[in-house]
């Protein structure tokens, strides 16, 4: 009874409140001067490369996630010099891997999304540009609000739930009108929104959003550190992104002559990108996979010159991806947040799951309301 007493007094002094003057709570913070857009843009462009070969950024991702091989050369495909290299080789994360959480190559075949225009589906982004844009918009948010070195090591968290209070959770938002998010004090992460995210982001998935913001995160603490440090500039870091393009490119333009040439679709990529998944990790180099990959295909109709050929440059092309710290360590989480959360996560939220939080929702408003004017400390 106390709780629910308490949840009114809040909403009631919250209503209050909405008419008083804007009041900060929090020092300014004139770090967060960084352009991450053309980093984020660059990686992107990256990924949709594969397209034209019918490598979706999904499935891209799962290849990023794979573990060098031990006879591989670790590939340096800027242009620029080895500094950032060297900087992902001694600071290596763990790969963002969809396989981990259920939600590989193979198994999103079997999974049915939600439509977009649900009363209630969380406002998923309509594009992987537009998710790039409201986490470089959430990220802006953490910088300023929560820059504490308290947060620093629960980064990707709060990213996560500052997104849930902009978007998933803004029971009215609305992507044609200025954004509602000074009036739902969307900014503040109170202590209720931290037990209800957590639940939320939990039971779904065995922690693939959670981790996919942290992969966020962990992209820009890097980008940051790297210019912080003289590793490179933005600019310099955006081109390195673009030469790791141009070498895949030139790779993948020569595939596409030989798929044309051949009338290959890209039903023939799938079952190679399908015999080179499953493979993977039985095999020491890539001439053993070119050849089980060859033999995998002949058994279905035999293989031809084209069609070897075709397969030595996927390998190649793959192989080239796997072995580049800078791709790995910094296109691959760019690409979990943006392309994987938008055209994955954000389409299998359960309509029961956002009901839930709908339900604590106006209490939780109020509370950040407090801590907005000060009444409460930020958890």
């Amino acid at each position: 009874m106390k709780k629910v007493l308490k949840k009114m007094t809040v909403l009631s002094l919250a209503l209050c409140l909405t008419s008083m003057a804007y009041n900060p709570i929090h020092a300014a913070n004139d770090t967060n001067d960084i352009d991450y857009k053309p980093v984020f843009d660059a990686s992107m462009q990256y990924a949709e490369k594969f397209e034209e070969i019918g490598i979706s950024p999904e499935v891209l991702q799962e290849i990023m996630a794979l573990e060098p091989k031990k006879e591989s050369t670790t590939q340096n495909l800027s242009n620029n010099n080895d500094k950032v290299t060297n900087y992902f080789q001694k600071n290596k994360r763990e790969p963002y891997n969809p396989k981990k959480y259920g939600l590989g190559y193979k198994d999103r075949e079997k999974m049915i999304s939600l439509m977009d225009g649900d009363n209630l589906d969380g406002n998923p982004p309509y594009t992987a540009a537009e998710q790039s844009e409201r986490m470089i918009y959430i990220e802006s948010v953490f910088q300023k609000e929560y820059y504490q070195d308290k947060y620093q090591s629960i980064h990707g968290a709060y990213l996560s739930y500052l997104y849930a209070n902009h978007y998933t959770d803004n029971i009215n938002y609305d992507r044609t009108k200025e954004p509602n998010f000074d009036e739902m004090y969307a900014q503040i992460v109170c202590k209720d929104d931290i037990i209800e995210y957590d639940k939320f982001y939990a039971s779904m998935y065995q922690g693939a959003y959670v981790d996919a913001f942290k992969a966020g995160a962990s992209a820009f603490q890097d980008i940051k550190t790297i210019i912080k440090d003289g590793v490179s500039t933005a600019d310099l870091l955006t081109k390195d992104i673009v030469d790791a393009k141009e070498v895949v490119s030139n790779k993948i333009d020569a595939m596409k002559v030989i798929m044309s040439e051949n009338n290959y679709t890209n039903e023939i990529m799938d079952g190679i990108t399908l015999a080179f998944m499953e493979n993977y990790n039985s095999v020491e180099n890539a001439d053993q996979m070119i050849s089980i990959i060859n033999k995998e295909l002949a058994e279905s109709g035999g293989v031809s010159e084209a069609m070897n050929d075709l397969i030595k440059d996927y390998v190649d092309l793959t192989f080239t991806v796997i072995t580049s710290p800078l791709v790995t360590g910094l296109v691959g989480p760019i690409l979990a947040v943006t392309f994987f959360y938008a055209n994955v996560l954000s389409t299998l939220m359960p309509v029961l799951n956002l009901t839930k939080l709908l339900v604590s929702h106006n209490a939780r408003w109020g509370y950040r309301a407090f801590i907005y004017y000060g009444m409460d400390p930020r958890p």
